[in-house]
């Protein structure tokens, strides 16, 4: 089964909310069948936004969201206080989401510009898996398939250190439910052919694992060089639509919860990127803790 039913979207109402919206509908292949559209707002221009603009307001803007997306899930509204992310982590713990998707800003000369302050808030509170649609990726849905899962195919870049489980489950339940082949990828620094040798092992492992538990099709692709930079041109070969990494566990810094090769593919990519945290959230806690 995916792992995916219940997805919360964060809509800010930017130029770029129209293109994450008409996205959206890709999800539904995937099994996704219920959207929580939420807007959260630092102050409370609610009523001066429907005061002054009544049809293109706040509200009214998430309403035509929704009637836009209702043909296609479950949709309902949320309007939220406070602080972006932390908003966005408590209210996807409250209404039991699988997981928050994120619409990422134009790229900028700002080194963070891509990885904003709300996808690193969100990801510093909450344990659930983040969904990123970078500018990018939404400009160019015409000409290529955004989660389609016609001639498709996902990346999975894995660092083979530390507990990856459960990216690799989410790797597995989406290309088993959707009969999609997956690339396995490892980056290695230049030079010991053994180190080169222990890797492939490792990869088979998994690759047979996924096999197994009935992935269409498993490649292992073992390369060398900056990791970020690999990711992002394997990702632009075959039919990649998707690529899924596993990040850090939720801690006080948020700057390193993705870590530093997370952060530059999420930075540069021009396709969908799944963040998969390494440990989910105990039961009975709330998101803003940790």
């Amino acid at each position: 089964m995916t792992p995916v039913r219940r997805l919360l979207v964060g809509l800010d109402l930017s130029e770029e909310t129209d293109g994450l919206v008409d996205s959206l509908p890709a999800l539904r292949a995937w099994g996704v069948e219920e959207l929580v559209l939420t807007h959260v707002a630092a102050a409370s221009p609610i009523p001066i936004l429907h005061r002054n603009d009544p049809t293109r307001g706040v509200a009214g803007k998430l309403s035509e969201a929704q009637a836009c997306l209702e043909p296609h899930f479950r949709v309902s509204l949320c309007l939220a206080q406070g602080n972006p992310g932390g908003c966005l982590a408590e209210e996807a713990q409250v209404r039991s989401a699988d997981g928050i998707v994120l619409g990422m800003k134009e790229r900028s000369l700002l080194a963070d510009a891509l990885v904003g302050p709300t996808v690193l808030e969100v990801a510093r509170h909450s344990s659930r898996p983040i969904l990123l649609f970078p500018h990018a990726s939404v400009e160019s849905r015409r000409t290529r398939p955004i989660l389609s899962p016609r001639s498709a195919r996902i990346l999975h870049p894995v660092q083979l250190s530390g507990d990856e489980s459960r990216a690799n489950a989410f790797v597995r339940d989406l290309a088993v439910e959707q009969s999609l082949p997956v690339s396995l990828l490892h980056v290695l620094d230049e030079g010991d052919p053994k180190a080169e040798m222990e890797v492939v092992e490792k990869l088979e492992r998994l690759a047979g694992e996924l096999r197994e538990a009935g992935v269409p099709e498993v490649e292992i692709l073992v390369d060398h060089g900056e990791p970020w930079e690999r990711i992002l041109s394997r990702a632009g070969e075959r039919s990649h639509t998707l690529v899924v990494m596993g990040t850090h566990a939720r801690g006080p810094i948020p700057t390193l919860l993705l870590g530093s090769q997370s952060r530059e593919v999420a930075r540069r990519s021009r396709l969908p990127l799944l963040l998969v945290p390494r440990k989910p959230e105990p039961s009975g806690q709330g998101s803003r803790t940790g």
